[in-house]
């Protein structure tokens, strides 16, 4: 006899990001250390508002973070790229991507980020994705306008996270956007991540451990600007409040902040995840 209850599908996230700063790498190191623990899965990344080497950055981070291990049939690295008209130049900090080991080389190894985000949704359990904001809304906007894309997002959207950051103010498109989305939303306060910035410090220990390949977010980090710095963290934390909001260090009101008192306990748990190996994955399989 079958059992009649079945584990639940780890959470699918969909990020959509310019990839310029050192916490939008943190973050997409942090969601592929809670991929490997199946915390979570990364369903899609698409890079909006950056060029080619973004797009070239983000596959290299989820070579990196495989292991070298060949995808199968079911694990294609989900990068997309916003890509219509002249590609924006690309941010300093992923100006080395071309030196990473990746599989994107060209546009053509990306995909179109309106079909990579519909794919992604219908691919994941109903209630099950949480989409992760830091970047222009325009895409989510004309997701909305697209037939039956509406009514995708309402079964398979469980939240949308709006993370306030310097790339992301408040606009006319943003307030349309928090108008039309048909699903509950929250918002990370910009405060969160200029309170507890990464620590310069960690970047240099705490990734000794990889020796064999460099490390894309080290190298990212350090492309940046001239170390030692503490980047401020906006994005890393809303991608740990995406996957964890169970958390009792989120203060949940009008927008999400931290607890005062909880700031250290969030701080080591930036860093114990950032840091973390790659774990050697099993494959998954479709929902």
């Amino acid at each position: 006899m079958q059992s009649s209850g079945q584990q639940k599908p780890p959470l699918g996230i969909v990020y959509l990001t310019a990839m310029s700063r050192p916490d939008a790498a943190l973050a997409l190191a942090a969601l592929y250390v809670c991929e490997g623990k199946r915390e979570a899965r990364v369903s899609a990344v698409a890079v909006i508002g950056s060029g080619l080497g973004a797009a070239m950055f983000c596959d290299a981070v989820g070579v990196f973070y495989a292991g070298g291990q060949a995808s199968n049939s079911n694990r294609v690295l989900p990068v997309g790229l916003a890509a219509s008209g002249v590609l924006p130049t690309d941010p300093t900090m992923v100006k080395m991507a071309s030196t990473l080991r990746k599989k994107v080389e060209n546009i053509s190894d990306t995909s179109e980020v309106l079909a990579l985000i519909r794919n992604a949704l219908t691919a994941q359990a109903d209630g099950n994705v949480v989409i992760v904001l830091s970047t222009a809304p325009d895409v989510l906007l004309r997701e909305l306008t697209l037939p039956g894309l509406k009514q995708l997002i309402t079964a398979k959207v469980k939240s949308l996270l709006i993370v306030e950051s310097p790339s992301l103010p408040d606009s006319e498109a943003l307030r349309q956007l928090r108008a039309d989305w048909p699903t509950p939303i929250a918002t990370m306060d910009r405060s969160v991540g200029e309170a507890i910035p990464y620590p310069a410090a960690s970047i240099e220990k705490d990734f000794a451990w990889s020796t064999e390949h460099a490390h894309p977010v080290v190298e990212a980090y350090r492309a940046y600007k001239p170390m030692p710095y503490d980047a401020p963290s906006y994005d890393l934390a809303g991608m740990l409040y995406a996957i964890h909001p169970e958390l009792p260090m989120w203060s949940k009101q009008a927008k999400v902040t931290v607890d005062p008192a909880q700031k250290e306990t969030l701080l080591k748990s930036f860093v114990e995840t950032c840091s973390a190996k790659p774990a050697l994955r099993r494959p998954f399989r479709p929902q």
